[in-house]
């Protein structure tokens, strides 16, 4: 799936949901993602809310690993990959 999303300390809003591949398919609109344990939540919550992203996911991922690719801040490396994980599973 491919997403563009907001984040905040409180929860997720999945603003635009897709298919993968080239048919871009609108699976749903928006969706909400609020449980205070959940580790997509937290990860994405706090990483996403303390930098104040707002661009699509995959555009994030892209620019944030190149931008640190020489780096080695290993708290952000390991959210990093949790996000990827998921989106990829997803």
């Amino acid at each position: 799936m491919n997403f563009v999303a907001t984040a905040s300390a409180n929860g997720i809003v999945i603003q635009r949901l897709t298919t993968k591949g080239g048919d871009n398919n609108v699976i749903c609109s928006e969706m909400c993602i609020e449980c205070a344990s959940s580790e997509l939540q937290t990860a994405l919550g706090e990483f996403l809310h303390a930098r104040e992203i707002k661009k699509s996911i995959a555009a994030f991922l892209y620019d944030y690993t190149v931008r640190n690719s020489q780096k080695s801040d290993q708290p952000d490396v390991e959210i990093l990959e949790k996000m990827k994980k998921f989106v990829a599973d997803w």
